[in-house]
């Protein structure tokens, strides 16, 4: 947009609308205790296309600030991102990440940060396009996410994540076969069963991987930029496991 206070309104809008609908989609979020760790992941294949739902509860040693601070430091980034090549633009509280490596998949990821009080709240989506940026828009691609901190203790703190997404089936193949070196079947129940698994081991690198960074930030006294954030390579090698 040529106008810049219209593209941050536009922005701050989008994460605004799934801010206020957090409670709204968290209501059917299964009954647990709060010191438990969970991970549901579910797939649907309809034609195309294939529906993944993903609800995850995890348990850090960390406070809600703790937490808040790791997904504002741009070092989170590429384990939110699966990648390290990218561009970042923030506004405020809004902050997006342009995909620069993929020049035939382009991928626009728009995150919203909001903090009350012990309680802190990431939504991300991702768009088809930002007219800002000259290229090819990927209309075959939703993602919809909700991250819910809340402090359980004065150590403690709870993160509840449910994404909702929908891609095409072809395009999910490619991405499980690049970053796990699996192969979907073509019977549907069968895939949906590999992309339900997938999705887990994927939900747990990704909880641990930012659990870790947040752990190594805690205990060192020297700059940040002195962390070693987890490596692509390690996530593939570590999603490979999964058989």
């Amino acid at each position: 947009m040529v106008n810049r206070n219209a593209r941050v309104q536009a922005k701050q809008w989008l994460v605004q609308q799934l801010y206020h609908n957090t409670d709204r989609f968290f209501h059917n979020y299964p009954a647990l205790h709060p010191s438990d760790d969970f991970i549901d992941c579910s797939a649907e294949c309809t034609g195309p296309w294939v529906h993944t739902v993903n609800n995850c509860q995890f348990v850090w040693p960390h406070t809600v600030g703790d937490i808040e601070q790791l997904f504002l430091h741009p070092q989170s980034q590429e384990i939110i991102c699966l990648t390290d090549e990218y561009e970042l633009e923030r506004d405020g509280n809004t902050l997006l990440v342009r995909c620069t490596f993929d020049q035939k998949h382009k991928w626009h990821l728009l995150q919203g940060h909001f903090s009350r009080a012990d309680r802190f709240i990431a939504v991300h989506r991702s768009l088809n396009n930002d007219e800002a940026f000259q290229g090819r828009e990927d209309p075959n691609f939703y993602d919809m996410e909700w991250i819910d901190v809340r402090q359980i203790s004065s150590t403690h703190s709870v993160l509840r994540v449910l994404i909702l997404r929908s891609m095409l089936l072809e395009d999910l193949k490619g991405f499980a076969k690049e970053v796990g070196k699996i192969t979907l079947s073509q019977d549907k129940k069968t895939v949906e069963q590999q992309i339900s698994l997938f999705d887990k081991k994927v939900m747990w690198d990704y909880q641990q991987n930012l659990k870790n960074l947040l752990s190594q930030n805690a205990t060192r006294a020297a700059s940040a930029n002195l962390v070693t954030i987890p490596s692509m390579a390690l996530l593939r090698k570590s999603t490979q496991e999964f058989g």
